[in-house]
């Protein structure tokens, strides 16, 4: 069972990471091109954003309310099933922050999309911790 909660303890790491990524290739990204790199919000009102931000808001709710509600997780199987297709909508939020950012080249949408995917996958910390016992 410890080999699982250290798998586990790797995925979570590994994403963490790929969130500080896509922040950092997004700076670089504007960098290169000449762009300054400031927090307009202005950005924040945009039709895209706005759109990005209530999608990520239903994964997140997906995720975090109504994949437990429906699926009951009641054996060993069904929780790590449960925990994998939550972390999966969580990272997905930060892939539409990624995707949104090459759209419109707004790194305040990116880091703001970011922080809520970071958020979600916080949430879902506990979980670690709550592995059944075989």
């Amino acid at each position: 069972m410890k080999q699982t909660e250290l798998s586990l303890k790797n995925i979570w790491v590994t994403v963490i990471a790929s969130l500080f990524l896509y922040a950092f290739l997004g700076y670089n990204s504007l960098l290169q091109e000449g762009l300054p790199i400031t927090f307009d919000y202005k950005d924040l009102t945009n039709p895209f954003f706005i759109g990005a931000v209530v999608l990520s808001l239903i994964l997140a709710g997906l995720a975090h309310y109504y994949l437990p509600r429906f699926m009951r997780p009641d054996n060993y199987q069904r929780n790590h099933l449960v925990g994998l297709l939550q972390f999966v909508l969580s990272w997905l939020i930060g892939n539409l922050g990624i995707g949104l950012f090459f759209l419109t080249n707004s790194f305040t949408q990116l880091v703001f999309l970011c922080i809520i995917s970071l958020i979600s996958l916080i949430k879902l910390f506990p979980h670690i911790d709550q592995i059944e016992k075989k």
